[in-house]
């Protein structure tokens, strides 16, 4: 009897069990994100680069839609050759301009967006270091032209120190002619009495 109310149990979970593998379908494919594709490019060589590079300007020729923000990728990476942040921020203010942001799935657009905010920031910075070495440049001609002065100064000081210098000695002459004119004159004065 155990083996007749066993029978049905085991069909019953059988048929479950074919459902169930009908049932399932195969996970959608991985589509790599602008992320991936970042990392990715931060492993290349400097030559891979230069043919990445090559190969992307090639699919913006085809109008691939990813062809533009892989090339605005390689230029805001640090280690490419045509690392310009410039040039990266235009080209992700031109793809805002021209995408609604439905283009891009969530992964995408926080990457974008992280990626916005990133070149602001290091285009702040830029500007922000332009700015001092143009302060410190002026301040270095501004020191240059007190130095200058401060030097005519001195000079004009030395100069005037070295005729005070001389007067002093000619005083000095003087004084010791006036002192020998002076004992030759009583000389002769008590000479004459």
């Amino acid at each position: 009897m155990n083996k007749l109310l066993f029978k049905p149990y085991v069909a019953t979970l059988l048929c479950l069990f074919l459902m169930g593998c009908q049932t399932t379908q195969a996970p959608p494919p991985v589509i790599p994100t602008y992320g991936d594709y970042y990392l990715w490019i931060k492993t290349l060589s400097n030559d891979e680069l230069l043919q990445e590079v090559e190969h992307q300007r090639q699919k913006q020729e085809d109008f691939s839609s990813d062809a533009d923000i892989h090339i605005m990728l390689l230029h805001s990476l640090p280690e490419s050759p045509i690392y310009n942040p410039y040039e990266a921020k235009s080209i992700l203010n031109e793809l805002q301009l021209q995408y609604l942001q439905s283009r891009y799935n969530p992964t995408n657009l926080a990457f974008i967006t992280m990626l916005r905010d990133l070149l602001n920031e290091q285009l702040l910075t830029i500007q922000k270091q332009n700015d001092i070495t143009v302060q410190y440049k002026n301040n270095k001609k501004i020191l240059a032209r007190v130095q200058k002065k401060v030097s005519e100064k001195d000079k004009e000081i030395l100069e005037k120190g070295k005729t005070i210098f001389d007067l002093n000695q000619q005083v000095q002459t003087l004084k010791e002619q006036l002192s020998q004119l002076q004992s030759i004159e009583k000389n002769i004065s008590e000479h004459g009495k």
